[in-house]
């Protein structure tokens, strides 16, 4: 987990990666996932929420 307030290099990484510093974000097998709700589906449905 980063703080892209406190990290510059997180913010960079996040640009750099994910194409825009929006969060949350959660990688998934190095891409980008914006939406809360998709974030939310796909924690429960690998049982990590």
């Amino acid at each position: 987990m980063k703080d892209i307030h406190l990290d510059p290099l997180a913010k960079e990484f996040l640009i750099q990666i994910g194409g825009k510093s929006q969060v949350p974000c959660l990688f998934i097998d190095g891409k980008a996932l914006y939406e809360s709700l998709d974030i939310i589906e796909w924690l429960t449905q690998h049982q990590v929420a």
